[in-house]
């Protein structure tokens, strides 16, 4: 049985079985409530540690960037 007949006859269920509580978590940047989870990076609601997130990892699709330049996705912090 493929998954979308077991999924439509209630075999297989749908809703994550596990889920994060946000709550846990402080920003990475400022050490408040993590509000969400962006960029590998938990954060606050701020626009600001968002861009840091952002910036730490390499902009939108900065692995890819990385990639195409031929250099390792992951970042050598002594880099």
């Amino acid at each position: 049985m493929d998954f979308i007949k077991a999924l439509g006859k209630g075999l297989i269920n749908p809703t994550p079985s596990a889920t994060m509580n946000m709550e846990d978590y402080d920003c990475q940047f400022c050490g408040k409530t993590a509000t969400q989870y962006v960029f590998a990076a938990f954060c606050c609601a701020s626009n600001d540690c968002v861009n840091k997130a952002m910036e730490e990892r390499g902009g939108p699709g900065g692995h890819m960037k990385r990639k195409a330049q031929g250099l390792p996705i992951i970042i050598d912090p002594d880099e």
